[in-house]
């Protein structure tokens, strides 16, 4: 293994001054007695003024969108439904029963397991590419001018009150924070890192360290300025708040580094492939990885050693770009891109025994040149919410087309 110390700290710190951070309340504290009406399928809070403009994307809106698509999946669930098109289920409480989605700049909640949504928030850059709901209480959104753009200046924003109010506070030095450049430890510790660009001399190569609720940041570790690279999963020992994991690609960049104090130093564990999806059960952690030809699943222990893996069939395998544990079973969703090089179809596996073994949970089939995304899972109440884009057939015209939100899975346990 390589050890090396972290040069960046020399650089000084990045400080960021937000507003106090507020106790943290309940959902029914902060949202008590606030109104909802309903419009053509879509809640508002009374004071949005933005739903004329969600309106105007609607192509029919005497039809839901929801009933307009049925998606082509198949597998061992009791049934799919699709949430509206462009709508994508980012995070979920499952203490609240709250579910967040991002359509465009907007961030809306629902608190009716996906049956509607209220806006929330409008943020001024155009995107949003990263949300994550940590520790029970951070709800963190990254957003950015375009995450590959070499002018992302990608922004970090925080809310402790659900999303009623967001706070800005880190300025990225390049890319922007994805879904799994968030990462929070048990002590409270918040870790974001970049993601996006990836050409010199700007590439996302740093991450970043809060130890005060997100009102101060520093930068922790900088990766150098390497062509095609940038930063893919951040991960915290959820038993150690002392060891961060991060992941770094793309080609002959791929590698995962790891911290054992705090980002003081840090060491190359794995120089073969780089992760881009993990759970963690106790102390084993359980890797899921964007490489080809290494597409598959990886069981690590705690002495940072890999153990086992798996590679599902060729038919079948693909980037996995989150997994999640719902009642100790692990989900790992296995993309196709639109390359020739990839022909397999879309596909979710799910395993019983901490990642050893793994059985096909459902297929979303495709032709060579079309392309299958498993994002981001979310889960609440028995159900999985995967953000996806995926192909369906039209109910009105008989057409196959993509359908690009979120699926909704009830599962069979």
């Amino acid at each position: 293994m390589k050890k090396f110390k972290n040069a960046s700290i020399i650089l000084g710190c990045i400080l960021l001054i937000s507003q106090p951070i507020s106790a943290h309340n309940t959902f029914d504290e902060i949202f008590g007695g606030q109104v909802f009406e309903t419009e053509h399928d879509h809640f508002h809070f009374e004071e949005n003024v933005f739903i004329e403009d969600i309106l105007k994307e609607e192509t029919n809106t005497d039809v839901p969108h929801h009933n307009r698509i049925i998606p082509l999946i198949s597998g061992k669930f009791e049934t799919v439904e699709i949430l509206e098109q462009g709508l994508r289920v980012c995070a979920s409480d499952e203490v609240e029963q709250l579910l967040w989605a991002t359509k465009g700049n907007y961030l809306h909640i629902s608190y009716d397991e996906g049956e509607t949504f209220a806006w929330l928030h409008t943020f001024s850059q155009p995107d949003i590419d990263g949300v994550a709901f940590l520790n029970d209480k951070y709800l963190l959104v990254g957003t950015s001018n375009g995450r590959f753009s070499p002018d992302a200046n990608g922004e970090v924003h925080l809310s402790t009150d659900y999303g009623k109010t967001f706070t800005k506070v880190l300025d990225l030095i390049a890319g922007s924070a994805y879904y799994w450049s968030f990462a929070a430890a048990p002590d409270d510790t918040l870790i974001v890192s970049e993601y996006g660009y990836k050409e010199l001399p700007n590439n996302a190569r740093h991450i970043y360290m809060s130890e005060d609720e997100g009102q101060t940041w520093r930068i922790i570790y900088e990766n150098g300025e390497n062509d095609n690279n940038h930063m893919h999963r951040t991960h915290v020992d959820q038993q150690n708040s002392n060891i961060i994991y991060q992941s770094i690609g793309d080609g002959h960049n791929n590698k995962m580094i790891r911290s054992t104090d705090k980002g003081e130093t840090w060491e190359i564990i794995i120089d073969e492939f780089n992760p881009t999806a993990v759970v963690q059960l106790g102390d084993t952690i359980i890797w899921g990885t964007d490489t080809h030809p290494t597409h598959g699943t990886y069981v690590m222990n705690s002495g940072g050693e890999i153990v086992s893996s798996f590679h599902p069939p060729h038919s079948h395998t693909g980037p996995i770009y989150d997994m999640i544990e719902i009642d100790g079973i692990i989900y790992a969703g296995h993309m196709s891109y639109d390359w020739d090089v990839q022909p397999w179809d879309g596909s979710i596996w799910r395993s019983y025994d901490g990642g050893y073994n793994w059985e096909l949970f459902a297929v979303l089939p495709k032709d060579d040149l079309e392309a299958i995304g498993l994002y981001k899972f979310s889960h609440l109440n028995g159900y999985l919410y995967a953000h996806t884009t995926c192909l369906g057939y039209d109910i009105y015209s008989g057409q196959k087309k993509y359908y690009s939100g979120t699926l909704k899975i009830k599962l069979d346990h």
